[in-house]
């Protein structure tokens, strides 16, 4: 598996002097959810907004979600998400974004991205 490249701010974090974080529309991410869910016939489950200390918007699709990739959105598979944070490339992550992964500690790469950190 190749290294797996870590955006800056990708844990949703960011020093006071850092980039604001990218920003994800939530008109966008609910479209590309039900047109990818419509793709693969199957369909959206329930639908979570990102809300503190959660960083990121939360939807099931059922059957397969291969056409988010179309929608310019990056599907991780299983086995990326469950692999060692450190296999991927960090090397971009700020200063905040590795004090907050030394005090948190996680393992796994879906751990750093997927979380409700405060």
């Amino acid at each position: 598996m190749p290294t797996f490249y870590l955006e800056p701010g990708v844990t949703g974090f960011r020093g006071r002097h850092d980039p604001p974080l990218p920003s994800i529309d939530l008109t966008a991410c609910r479209t590309a959810w039900y047109t990818a869910a419509r793709a693969a016939r199957g369909r959206v489950g329930e639908f979570t907004e990102q809300e503190y200390p959660q960083n990121v918007h939360i939807a099931a699709v059922d059957n397969q979600a291969a056409a988010l990739d179309d929608m310019g959105f990056v599907v991780l598979s299983a086995a990326r998400l469950l692999s060692p944070i450190t296999e991927s490339d960090t090397s971009a992550l700020s200063t905040e974004e590795w004090c907050r992964i030394k005090h948190w500690r996680p393992t796994t790469l879906g751990a750093a991205l997927f979380n409700a950190w405060d």
